[in-house]
């Protein structure tokens, strides 16, 4: 163990070495305006209905104020919905109609019918998309249930149900019940954040389109605690040059959730003075400590 701290103690020195260029770079580039982001400025920025599935929606309707009709939403389709190429999916953008918190019903007694569905796209011949919107909020008894239940009735087969979460995990069995049904688990860092970047490019003649995006981009990226990209690059490449990097790097990775529940008691409750929340799952620290990271960040730096 002497051993193993003795080269994580390396790799962490270079870290911070890093993370305090790209801090540097950070404020001069705050300097020159190049952070202004109008969904911080209006404290919008994790809002899960007021801003993101609101946006998402948006930019995924065809009849939408971006005046890009359709294309959006095939870029969605293609680089998201049928990643699978062994499920095909058959979906009519031309006329699409995309709904937020689309009302189910009330929530019946046994809570595996009714709700609120975060986003649900119809293309008006049978065919549907229903997305689980997850940027911050834990998971509704029955909920992932429920909405596959009125798809089901509803679409029969011609469905596809989305899990949105910032890092792609499955949704437990509080959502789903223990029922086993089918559902795509898709995240923010890996599916929607590329997909975004097409959509900023598709509306590169579209400027003030193009700049809302870019924005929204920015915002995301800041939620999800993502490096700038030659930062990123130089880590990387420090890294895999060498053995006891990656090794120390393997090591954290391995150890990650009892190294944030370390952080959440010793930082945040006695540090920071965080409310103490002790109904989470072992694994949930990974969210509420990302959350919490965001908020606290310069106090840590």
């Amino acid at each position: 163990m002497e051993y193993t701290m003795e080269k994580l103690s390396g790799l962490l020195n270079m870290v911070s070495e890093v993370i305090q260029k790209e801090r540097i770079q950070k404020e001069e580039r705050q300097k020159r305006g190049e952070y202004f982001n109008i969904f911080s400025v209006l404290r919008l920025e994790t809002k899960e209905v007021r801003l993101h599935s609101a946006f998402l929606a948006e930019l995924l309707n065809p009849e939408g104020s971006h005046g890009l009709g359709k294309q959006f939403l095939e870029l969605f389709l293609n680089m998201v919905v049928r990643k699978s190429k062994e499920e095909p999916f058959y979906f009519e953008t031309e006329n699409a109609k995309v709904y937020v918190e689309y009302y189910i019903g009330v929530i019946s007694e046994d809570k595996k019918s009714g709700g609120r569905i975060d986003l649900l796209i119809e293309d008006g011949k049978g065919n549907a998309i229903i997305i689980e919107n997850k940027i911050n909020a834990g998971d509704q008894e029955y909920q992932l249930l429920r909405y596959n239940n009125f798809a089901k009735d509803k679409y029969k087969s011609n469905y596809k149900l989305l899990y949105l979460t910032k890092d792609g995990g499955e949704a437990s069995e509080y959502s789903t019940g223990k029922e086993n049904f089918k559902y795509q688990c898709i995240s923010y860092r890996n599916n929607i954040l590329p997909w975004l970047e097409c959509c900023e490019q598709a509306a590169v003649r579209h400027p003030l389109i193009r700049e809302t995006i870019h924005q929204y981009i920015i915002n995301l990226k800041e939620i999800l605690n993502i490096m700038e990209k030659n930062t990123q690059d130089s880590l990387f490449d420090r890294i895999v040059e060498n053995k006891e990097y990656i090794l120390s790097a393997l090591f954290l990775k391995d150890n990650l959730v009892e190294i944030q529940c370390k952080m959440w008691e010793n930082v945040f409750i006695k540090k920071l003075n965080v409310n103490k929340i002790t109904h989470l799952y072992k694994g949930d620290y990974l969210d509420l400590f990302r959350e919490y990271y965001i908020k606290i960040r310069k106090k840590l730096f």
